[in-house]
């Protein structure tokens, strides 16, 4: 999961940003960065924000075709 696809998803689940570092084990200003695209997801944390954002790959790439037709 890229940084695009976090926030798209995040959003679609009605997560904000605050439940997402608390289940994710970071600081919301973390989140935020990622989200504006200051940072990559580190390698020990995608499983996580996978956990985090239980959706299915088809789930996904269905959420990405909404956004982008939205915007």
């Amino acid at each position: 999961m890229d940084v695009k696809t976090l926030k798209i998803v995040r959003k679609a689940l009605g997560i904000n940003q605050a439940r997402l570092a608390r289940e994710v084990g970071v600081g919301l200003t973390f989140i935020s960065q990622l989200e504006a695209g200051y940072k990559d997801i580190p390698p020990g944390r995608k499983q996580l924000l996978r956990e985090a954002l239980p959706v299915t790959d088809e789930e996904i790439a269905m959420l990405i075709d909404i956004h982008d037709r939205l915007n």
